[in-house]
């Protein structure tokens, strides 16, 4: 599988495939890298690495923390970032990430929460305690990727 690449389902970060074994993808992406399952990819055919020139960078950034604010964002701009942070997260195998959204209308946080219902590395989601800035506030949790 010399310079195959993919994408975890619907994410936008790509991976290498490294190798495929028993139902069994090993990726790399930088100095990161995942085993998932065959079903969890989609090849990208004639995908050339000229083209990662094309990629945002800064969606293969690392963290450099597991919190993400979208507070007096257009929806449109909240939900393109929240996909970048939750792509990020996710090759930085980060188990929780807290999205502040803030409380005013509740706008946001019913879009961040339709976003996060139809994401499949999204394993749960609850509001934050009180002390975490409770209902402007959403803990997410990413499922393990082994």
């Amino acid at each position: 599988m010399k310079n195959t690449y993919c994408t975890l389902n619907d994410s936008k970060l790509i991976w290498k495939i490294e190798k495929v074994k028993d139902n069994k993808v090993y990726l790399s992406i930088n100095d990161k890298k995942m085993i998932t399952k065959l079903d969890n990819i989609k090849v990208l055919d004639n995908y050339t690495p000229e083209e990662k020139s094309k990629i945002s960078i800064t969606t293969l950034s690392s963290l450099e923390s597991n919190e993400i604010m979208l507070r007096h964002m257009t929806k449109l701009d909240a939900l393109d970032k929240l996909d970048k942070f939750i792509d990020t997260a996710i090759s930085n195998h980060i188990p929780k990430v807290k999205i502040i959204h803030g409380r005013n209308g509740g706008i946001l946080r019913n879009a961040v929460h339709e976003y996060l219902n139809n994401q499949p590395y999204i394993s749960s989601y609850n509001f934050g305690e009180c002390y975490e800035g409770s209902y402007g506030v959403t803990i997410a949790y990413l499922k393990k990727q082994f």
